[in-house]
């Protein structure tokens, strides 16, 4: 069996000529090398488009023929690790002499036996890697001595029980340089950065302890609410400048405008009864079913699906606490949203929609409205089809394309067919889930004039008053972080 000939495989004995092309950085792209290059941690903050990865593989080449680099080890979400990296690889003749294999599929252990320049896994092929023993190999034989974290939030969690930290942390000191790419560094808060901007420098910035940074940043109000002290804000910036570097699109490179259309909802009086019972008593009655939340965030979840029009059935007897069912079953509330859908979709007239759904429900619910063969990218679509659509969507093809937001936020480029519309049919409160999405058509490429997001809410609940209000804040502290760090970026590119 040749191994090489494994689709996930992308060893080069000679530079590919035909469709590649040279790669011509911006000044901001110079900068981001620059900056990799001299640091043995360094974080980039870049929007979308901004090209991460090509500047990666940039700082690479250029330290590999300096012979201070043996090899990468890319940890990024499925998509970008089986489709980005090995396709920005063979985009540009200044790359394509690397030889990058993905570590996934029923080839990894043959690929991870082989000696390449870049090997790319995705977070959830962490736990493989590490207790296969495949990681200490490489580290052993000095194939790998650089780790990439694509998409840095994975890593935000600093928990000595996270799974991925507890994995890697006996591994980190052996590798001469650990960098981080990101677009939405600040998107839960500014305590997630202590996650991430320790697993590059091993607690230099904020220290070992998170106890220790809360405490120094932070006043807990209540077991699991903190709130900044005051002039706490600018210090975290100041602190984490000789890390983190903010890259953004160049003045020449015009991203469409933004803009936001919420389109709201009335619930129905039927639903409304449900819907407030649950909120104010956290038990209510649909179709002799009950309905029950024990804490108050399983409250705010019932209550933001009985907004989007169908809500999961409890699984559990509230009274005898035996099982009541195997399979995960939901009920339909109303139909206004998925009405509202349809309104808009006649409006539209044609033009691109790309929807966003957020509960299985909501899938189902959409398909069995708008037609069974409606397109999505979500769980359970493979890699195949996903690029299939992907391609179709670009092509013009596809005049709605459904998506949930974990599955479509990282690695997809829709922005080709120069589509200007995104729904959202069920509001995230997650700003980085919600931004990335957007982001698939408000980026580079992209030649239409606005990118208008339509947010269906159902007014008088946790979608309007919860999910809004949420979004705008972690916006706004995600902007100041930026704006902060643009200052010092404009220092180091002079």
């Amino acid at each position: 069996m040749q191994v090489t000939k494994s689709k996930f495989t992308t060893t080069r004995k000679k530079p590919l000529k035909q469709s590649a092309e040279p790669w011509t950085p911006d000044a901001e792209q110079l900068a981001g090398v620059k900056w990799l290059v001299e640091r043995s941690a360094a974080a980039l903050l870049l929007d979308p488009g901004a090209g991460k990865t090509s500047i990666t593989y940039a700082a690479a080449a250029l330290l590999k023929k300096k012979k201070m680099l043996h090899g990468l080890l890319v940890v990024a979400p499925l998509r970008p690790a089986t489709q980005t990296w090995p396709a920005e690889r063979d985009k540009w003749l200044d790359f394509n002499h690397l030889s990058v294999c993905v570590l996934h599929g029923k080839y990894k252990d043959q690929l991870a036996a082989q000696r390449h320049d870049v090997y790319v896994i995705n977070y959830e092929g962490l736990d493989w890697l590490i207790n296969s023993g495949t990681l200490a190999e490489l580290l052993r034989k000095k194939w790998i001595d650089v780790l990439v974290f694509d998409e840095l939030t994975k890593m935000k969690n600093a928990s000595k029980k996270a799974m991925r930290r507890k994995l890697l942390t006996p591994y980190l000191h052996r590798f001469a340089r650990r960098w981080g790419l990101t677009g939405s560094p600040a998107s839960s808060g500014l305590m997630n950065l202590f996650g991430q901007i320790g697993i590059l420098d091993m607690g230099r910035c904020f220290g070992p302890y998170i106890t220790h940074f809360r405490f120094k940043f932070f006043t807990q109000i209540s077991e699991y609410k903190y709130v900044m002290k005051p002039g706490a804000e600018d210090l975290i910036y100041e602190t984490i400048k000789p890390v983190a570097l903010r890259l953004e699109l160049p003045p020449s490179v015009k991203l469409p405008a933004f803009r936001e259309n919420d389109i709201y909802i009335e619930l129905p009086p039927a639903a409304r009864r449900i819907y407030d019972e649950m909120e104010q008593e956290m038990l209510a009655i649909l179709d002799k079913e009950v309905l029950s939340a024990p804490t108050a965030g399983a409250v705010y979840g019932k209550c933001c699906q009985l907004a989007s029009g169908a809500v999961f059935l409890s699984n559990i007897d509230p009274v005898t606490g035996e099982p009541l069912r195997n399979k995960r079953e939901w009920r339909e509330v109303h139909e206004e949203k998925l009405d509202a859908v349809e309104d808009l979709i006649d409006e539209l007239q044609g033009q691109q929609l790309l929807l966003a759904y957020w509960y299985e429900h909501d899938l189902e619910r959409l398909l069995e409205r708008l037609g069974k063969d409606t397109p999505y990218i979500g769980a359970g679509v493979s890699i195949k089809k996903a690029q299939a659509y992907e391609a179709a969507w670009n092509a013009k093809e596809l005049p709605l394309l459904l998506g949930h937001p974990s599955s479509m936020g990282h690695g997809l480029n829709l922005q080709y067919s120069n589509a200007r519309h995104v729904g959202w049919y069920t509001v995230t409160p997650d700003y980085e889930l919600y931004d990335q999405y957007n982001r698939r058509l408000r980026r580079r490429g992209n030649k239409a004039n606005t990118v208008t997001a339509h947010r269906f809410i159902a007014k008088g609940t946790v979608e309007a008053w919860g999910n809004m209000r949420a979004l705008q804040r972690k916006a706004g502290e995600q902007t100041d972080l930026f704006n902060a760090l643009r200052i010092y970026a404009k220092t180091i590119k002079k």
